[in-house]
């Protein structure tokens, strides 16, 4: 694979996260909750060829010089992978955030003004 090929997929990949985040942002708390627990299964069972292919990022990282804390930062490991998975199933048993209001405030005007959480990025 060549940089463009890299590029062109990191791009495509880019665009579909940003679509599924889409969806998922609109999608009912059950249905996201869902994804979040199929997530960690996924990842449950693709570990060891998670770490299989990690393994040979870390080695070709390593041939092309890169070192200390960038090669820190590509290591995927059995801790680091169980911590993600983790992760996936303590958001979804948090209480959903999205739509929330808080900090609401009547203005002289008698118009009340607060924030709403919405959804900014992709997991």
């Amino acid at each position: 694979m060549n940089e463009t090929d890299i590029a062109a997929t990191l791009d495509a990949l880019g665009a579909a996260a940003r679509a599924a985040a889409t969806r998922m942002a609109s999608a009912p708390r059950a249905r996201r909750d869902a994804a979040l627990r199929a997530l960690a299964a996924r990842l449950r069972e693709a570990g060891p060829q998670l770490e299989a292919a990690n393994a040979q990022d870390l080695r070709a990282a390593c041939e092309r010089g890169l070192e200390g804390p960038l090669l820190d930062r590509l290591r995927l490991d059995a801790h680091a992978l169980a911590t993600v998975i983790e992760g996936c199933l303590q958001l979804a048993e948090m209480p959903d955030p999205i739509g929330e209001i808080t900090g609401v405030a009547q203005r002289p005007s008698g118009i009340r003004v607060g924030r709403m959480r919405v959804p900014l990025g992709v997991f």
